[in-house]
């Protein structure tokens, strides 16, 4: 379709969004039974990630300015979290073997970003780049003794670890591509606990 009056179609494209992943790890804690019904306590984890997300462009330059006439840019990006570690103090409340709580506290990880790009089927770009990351994370979770030693445990966390530049690159001729990395991720998880 022709450009309607005042519009000027530089380039189209599309754009393939993926993220997601699992976890696994270890936590430790301290709690103390503040009252008959409310708990504190402080806990510490730490685990491995595969979560991964990507974003993949394919731009073509209608105008054929900065490529030729239907030729395209093609650009692969992402971040993967290598893995992520909290501190939180949590409040619950006890109810005989049941404990619901609430929890936040700090956060921080590793990510490895990476760039793939090809203008015109040819490579412009392919880097990588590990980076550690501090932030925060808040959550809530249910909480019930199996046993008078071991407890099952099922928690929500929302955790963000900021936002990173991972490329500022010009091309020449006009075309520069910029992409920042924002490492905010949801968890649920469960886990078998033994206390002494």
């Amino acid at each position: 379709m022709p450009p309607g009056p005042g519009e000027i179609i530089f380039a189209t494209g599309s754009a393939d969004v993926t993220a997601g992943g699992f976890i696994a790890g270890v936590q430790a804690g301290y709690n103390w039974q503040w009252s008959e019904s409310v708990l504190l306590g402080i806990e510490g984890d730490i685990q491995g990630s595969s979560i991964d997300g990507r974003v993949s462009l394919s731009i073509t330059d209608e105008t054929g300015e900065f490529l030729p006439p239907g030729e395209s840019a093609d650009f692969d990006l992402g971040t993967r979290l290598d893995w992520f570690a909290t501190l939180r103090p949590r409040i619950g409340w006890v109810n005989d073997r049941f404990v619901v709580y609430a929890t936040g506290g700090l956060a921080w990880g590793q990510t490895t970003s990476s760039i793939n790009g090809t203008i015109v089927g040819q490579t412009v770009i392919d880097e990588s780049i590990t980076n550690d990351r501090f932030g925060w994370t808040i959550g809530a979770g249910i909480e019930y003794a199996l046993t008078d030693n071991i407890t099952f445990k099922t928690e929500y966390l929302y955790t963000d670890l900021g936002s990173e530049q991972i490329v500022d690159a010009d091309f020449g001729d006009g075309f520069n591509f910029s992409a920042d990395s924002d490492v905010a991720f949801h968890v649920v998880r469960a886990g078998l606990n033994f206390q002494f």
